[in-house]
């Protein structure tokens, strides 16, 4: 793991990176089938979890992709959607506690964040996230 100084560095860099843009988020409950996804097509979009599983379907790309659950890295089916079908420009947010369990050939576009608690929100992703 990045020594925390390290991490800060890394993480500034996201920092006001989509600044002016509308951005959405979007998680993967059953009811997000209800929507026209297609409208996500050149939107910045931040999936969780299976999200991602959408994106053929309703052809966009995720530009964040961020794990909160251990099982979309440790489960044999569903981490192929994070890891090896996730498209190539998806930077991608896990929870550093997880990092023994990805694929460490896309160090290079993940960020390791630490976690806070399970509820909130947070304003400043180098200090950690909520999930």
């Amino acid at each position: 793991m990045l020594p925390i100084k390290a991490l800060l560095n890394r993480t500034a860099r996201l920092r006001n990176k989509e600044k002016g843009r509308r951005a959405f988020i979007l998680g993967s409950a059953p009811s997000v089938l209800k929507e026209d996804l297609s409208l996500l097509k050149g939107e910045v979009v931040i999936g969780m979890n299976a999200s991602t599983m959408l994106e053929d379907r309703f052809d966009f790309v995720t530009s964040y992709y961020v794990v909160s659950d251990a099982r979309f890295l440790k489960h044999p089916e569903k981490k192929q959607w994070g890891m090896s079908k996730l498209n190539e420009q998806t930077v991608r947010v896990i929870r550093a506690d997880l990092k023994c369990h990805d694929d460490h050939n896309l160090a290079e576009r993940t960020y390791y964040v630490r976690h806070l608690l399970r509820d909130g929100f947070s304003k400043d992703l180098s200090c950690g996230f909520f999930y």
